[in-house]
């Protein structure tokens, strides 16, 4: 009878250790993540405040925007553009990669970095023959990244119309894109399509992303106007939030 009394608490002892271990094991894992986030979040932070040095903004006119490229590409020579949404924190140089990760874990310094930086689809050109522009860019929680890009799928935030225009400064010259489409969809490559075999198929593109849209902006969009696409993750990894802008003008 002892030895089976014994044999019961060896076991409960057993499995008590088993689960001593695994939540030391989350405990350990869960500080680690934290610990990488803090520190990305803190490196991420550093690069934004030294921003302003290649910025240049009219006081009288926020349109006119000046970006000293050749100080920018000395830091990075990967920087291809400059992108400022109204509104959000999002006022950032655009990076291109050799492909779509590499900017995914490393920051405007190219080091390796958990919020990654903002980024343009490698088979971008920009030389004015991209219909579709698509720059991506980390939703992060202290909401630098694109992690204010949630502000348009708030109402308040669309029923300023100044908030749906976005510039995207490629070498001397502003383009100014208007939002036509704001939605959330499960992981695809369909919305980040960047090159169409025809204008037919490209119009089916564009009416196929505007029925899409949680709000109706009744923008009448022609497949000769090219369009900039900005992803996000949205609530977890197989969501992504998608906001599509047309070219309205150029300065």
């Amino acid at each position: 009878m002892a030895k089976k009394v014994r044999y019961k608490l060896s076991v409960k002892r057993l499995i008590a250790l088993i689960f001593l271990f695994i939540f030391l094991g989350i405990f350990v894992f869960s500080a680690y993540k934290i610990s990488i986030y803090l520190t990305s979040a803190k490196d991420t932070q550093e690069i934004v405040e030294t921003l302003d040095d290649y910025i240049e903004v009219n006081a009288d006119n926020e349109d006119d925007v000046k970006i000293d490229f050749d100080k920018l590409k000395k830091t990075n020579s990967d920087t291809v553009a400059w992108i400022r949404v109204n509104n959000t924190n999002i006022n950032y140089p655009v990076v291109r990669g050799n492909d779509n990760e590499y900017y995914l874990k490393h920051n405007f310094n190219k080091k390796w970095n958990e919020g990654g930086w903002i980024y343009s689809d490698y088979r971008n050109k920009f030389d004015g023959t991209d219909r579709n522009i698509v720059i991506f860019g980390h939703a992060m929680k202290n909401k630098t990244m694109f992690g204010s890009l949630i502000n348009t799928t708030h109402k308040d935030w669309n029923n300023d119309e100044s908030n749906r225009n976005i510039q995207l400064i490629i070498n001397d010259k502003v383009y100014i894109y208007k939002i036509f489409s704001v939605y959330k969809v499960q992981v695809e490559d369909y919305y980040i399509n960047t090159r169409f075999s025809s204008d037919s198929d490209y119009k089916k593109f564009l009416n196929t992303i505007k029925d899409r849209s949680m709000y109706k902006y009744n923008e009448d969009i022609s497949e000769t106007k090219n369009i900039l696409t900005l992803s996000t993750c949205y609530d977890n990894h197989n969501t992504r939030l998608a906001v599509h802008a047309y070219l309205i003008d150029v300065l």
